[in-house]
């Protein structure tokens, strides 16, 4: 006999249906990159643009030795060099929907604003989660490329070939990473020149965009289902997507990677340390991030990550910008990379663990000279990339984020939602929209030590 829930009986549905207390969560709300950019953020408003000055030289040739037996002349005043940037401001925009009938009704139960407030809470986890991410970018907005040499293939699902999988490339030249892949995202492929992608063949409709179903990190997998501009899932019958294709969130701008000018303006997206601390020659913010202005990096030469790196980075970083400019205090790494140095914190004693009973934290930190810094993981720093974040001994920040907090759209009366229109009509759907401007810059790029190409 098969089970029979109570709504089988003719008057079943009169018995009251009740909801465990609170929405269980499936994925992750974590944003504590968010809050670091948050940190760095200046008090001012959120201009057009912002500018500032580097100084590069010291005037190092105003110094010469002279022979005191003679008349010589004093040497050239040789003044310092110093250059203008300008960073302008990103815009991100986001978008809180619910049926107006849908809160009427709600707020006649005890939790009549649980509709709404997962809503609201929803969208800004998720605002913040992408600029939390977007904070290790280029500012190109790449998501993933397929990995070269990698097949798509077609997870058969139920009869139907229900989406695409994809290999995500983890390549020393930045060209995306796993940890940016957002469940539910919407996704589109391009060709690296910035040109749309082979769509995929459709047993029917038209195809407008990929959604993200499944990751699979440690494999880097993605299976992506295949989307009309209504949503509606569409069965693939050949991928059309192809390695060496990149993914990219619906941006208004699609850059051709192999030609950017300034990377401060590839894209709508703001540009993170992959720009802001470079050291390969490109452009960010106007300047040339190469001699006194790039990042303090060190090739690993594809050797497996080691404690030797970490001594060797620092001491790159102290001899470009001297060892009591500033304190370091962050080893921010992806946790694949963390692991790697499980084995060296139980023999190398300039591993120490740090506890904090009164807090609750508990973290291993590496010592180099009298800076102690702490090893800490993000699901957003690329498998390849190893960051030795620094402060000023006065507290200040070394990045900079000038911009404004999430704030409602607000117009006239000072209303916040809105119903939607079609056409003549009001349809019963409120809608509320959020905006931020801002734009994030480096104070000194040598100062951030920046570990690569390990594995």
């Amino acid at each position: 006999m098969a089970f029979q829930n109570i709504t089988d009986l003719q008057l079943g549905q009169f018995i009251q249906t009740y909801f465990s207390k609170g929405i269980r969560l499936q994925i992750s709300q974590d944003y504590r990159d968010w809050e670091s950019v948050n940190m760095a953020k200046t008090k001012e408003h959120a201009p057009r643009e912002i500018k500032f000055l580097h100084q590069t030289t010291l005037g190092a040739a105003a110094v010469q030795y002279r022979n005191p037996g003679t008349q010589s002349a004093f040497p050239s005043g040789q003044q310092v060099r110093s250059a203008e940037y300008v960073a302008y401001t990103k815009e991100c925009d986001t978008t809180i929907e619910i049926e107006y009938n849908l809160y009427e009704r709600a707020k006649q139960g005890p939790a009549y604003a649980e509709p709404l407030m997962v809503e609201i809470k929803s969208k800004q986890t998720a605002a913040k989660r992408r600029m939390a991410a977007d904070y290790y970018g280029d500012g190109t907005g790449r998501v993933g490329t397929v990995e070269a040499g990698s097949t798509p293939t077609l997870p058969i699902v139920s009869g139907a070939n229900n989406g695409v999988q994809i290999a995500v490339s983890a390549a020393e030249a930045f060209d995306g990473h796993i940890g940016f892949f957002e469940f539910g995202d919407k996704l589109r492929h391009y060709t690296a020149a910035g040109a749309a992608g082979t769509a995929p063949t459709l047993a029917a409709g038209t195809f407008d965009h990929w959604q993200v179903e499944t990751k699979n990190r440690k494999n880097r997998l993605v299976l992506l289902s295949a989307r009309d501009a209504n949503g509606t899932l569409l069965d693939v019958t050949a991928a059309g997507i192809a390695a060496g294709s990149i993914l990219y969130r619906l941006q208004p701008t699609i850059p051709n990677v192999g030609s950017i000018a300034d990377y401060g303006t590839a894209s709508e997206v703001m540009a993170g340390l992959e720009s802001l601390v470079a050291g390969d020659g490109r452009t960010i913010h106007g300047i040339l991030m190469s001699g006194a202005n790039a990042g303090t990096r060190l090739d690993a030469s594809g050797d497996p990550l080691d404690v030797s790196h970490i001594e060797e980075v620092m001491d790159n970083v102290k001899i470009a910008v001297g060892g009591g400019t500033y304190t370091w205090k962050k080893l921010c790494m992806a946790p694949e990379s963390r692991r790697k140095f499980i084995e060296s914190r139980e023999t190398d004693r300039r591993f120490n663990t740090r506890e904090d009973a009164t807090r609750g934290v508990r973290v291993f930190t590496y010592q180099h000279e009298d800076d102690s810094m702490d090893v800490v993981t993000s699901e957003y720093v690329p498998l390849t990339r190893v960051y030795v974040k620094p402060e000023e001994k006065s507290g200040e920040k070394v990045f900079e984020y000038h911009g404004s907090d999430w704030k409602p759209v607000t117009v006239n009366n000072g209303q916040s939602f809105y119903l939607s229109s079609s056409g003549n009509s009001h349809l019963n759907l409120m809608k509320q929209y959020l905006t931020s401007r801002g734009v994030l810059i480096c104070r000194h790029a040598a100062s951030v030590g920046v570990i690569t190409n390990f594995s």
